[in-house]
């Protein structure tokens, strides 16, 4: 079976969240997912939640603004009750500070992100970030 073909199968999200705009300018969102995956390779299932977090906030009347967001996601594969367990916690950061180009919403945006894997002691593989 070729490689591409054992990751075949579909995926599912289900997510809700809330947006807001309670000041000028100023806007957020938060939310809660739930995801699962199938796949030919039954190792490379999985099923997780997620929980995201976002605000944006104006810096003066300019039109520069900072954004800040965050991700942690959970993810269980569907490993077979004879291999090792693999669950795994996946976190994203980023902060940006954008920089109007012009009268017409366009931004150039200069920013710093972070990404961690951490896995379980019992999967044998290694966190990195």
């Amino acid at each position: 079976m070729p490689i591409q073909s054992v990751r075949n199968g579909l995926r599912y999200d289900l997510a809700a969240s809330y947006q807001s705009s309670p000041a000028s300018g100023t806007s957020f969102v938060a939310g809660l997912a739930f995801e699962a995956k199938d796949a030919d390779t039954r190792s490379l299932a999985y099923r997780g939640g997620r929980a995201f977090a976002g605000v944006r906030l104006p810096i003066g009347e300019s039109g520069f603004y900072t954004a800040l967001s965050a991700t942690v996601r959970h993810v269980d594969y569907r490993i077979a009750p004879t291999s090792a367990d693999v669950k795994e916690w996946r976190l994203f950061a980023r902060a940006a500070v954008g920089v109007p180009l012009g009268p017409k919403g366009l931004f150039a945006e200069v920013a710093a992100s972070y990404t961690a894997r951490l896995y379980n002691s019992g999967s044998g593989l290694r966190d990195y970030d």
